[in-house]
């Protein structure tokens, strides 16, 4: 486990702020070290998000992530929807990211940008659990969402679910 190829990518899909393409060029760099065969979507991204201005990839974000309930960032939504087994996904998020002092941001608990943060402090068995059941579940939701919609983020998830995959620990997780 990398924890800062995750944190890296986690913040390319938080809310953009002024460091996003210095974010965005370490992340490239960490993932072509660690993930080569697995940077193309990043690549892609990383492309067109260069000729953007901050206020851009704001807009752009907004309209991906925050109108569009089929690419909410949200994982356990895609997993569960507004039942009480999300609400009882939030709470053990929650609770997993106090035991890892991994302090909450303003998002809820189960945004796929929180539990890529908390994949680093975590134990290998704890880490394999939380891919398989609920990480690459969710991104195959979101990557859907994606399908036909021409999105330069499209490429971020793809690079997610792939090094997710071929992570160690991931050994017979492919979805």
């Amino acid at each position: 486990m990398n924890p800062d190829l995750y944190n890296s990518l986690s913040r390319l899909i938080e809310y953009p702020e002024d460091d996003f393409q210095e974010n965005l060029k370490h992340c490239l760099k960490l993932t072509e070290k660690h993930h080569l065969k697995k940077v193309d979507g990043l690549r892609s991204f990383a492309h067109t998000a260069k000729c953007m201005n901050l206020s851009e990839l704001e807009e752009y974000y907004t309209r991906t992530f925050d109108i569009n309930p089929v690419t909410a960032l949200e994982v356990g939504w895609h997993l569960y929807g507004e039942t009480y087994e999300r609400g009882s996904f939030l709470v053990k998020m929650r609770n997993l990211s106090k035991k890892l002092n991994i302090s909450e941001s303003r998002e809820l608990p189960d945004h796929l940008a929180h539990l890529l943060k908390l994949l680093g402090p975590m134990e290998e068995q704890e880490a394999r659990q939380i891919i398989s059941q609920y990480l690459l579940p969710g991104i195959k939701k979101m990557i859907e969402g994606f399908e036909n919609k021409e999105n330069i983020f499209e490429g971020v998830f793809i690079t997610i679910r792939d090094i997710l995959q071929e992570e160690p620990l991931a050994t017979g997780l492919r979805s």
